[in-house]
């Protein structure tokens, strides 16, 4: 029998919190002037992605 119900990660848990408190949007369109470009090397992860993998470093819960 497949289980359709599946619980809620700790991470999944976080970022919807996370989605909840702060305002993605206005902190991209903040950060975006002064974020890198990609004129040569590795390209620059995206900013989203930047801010999930960053904030739980910094706003422990």
């Amino acid at each position: 029998m497949p289980c359709y119900w599946k619980k809620k990660t700790k991470r999944e848990e976080f970022l919807e919190i996370m989605e909840e408190i702060i305002p993605w949007d206005e902190w991209v369109r903040v950060i975006q002037p002064y974020y890198r470009k990609a004129k040569r090397g590795r390209p620059p992860m995206g900013i989203e992605r930047l801010f999930i993998q960053s904030f739980p470093r910094f706003c422990p819960m």
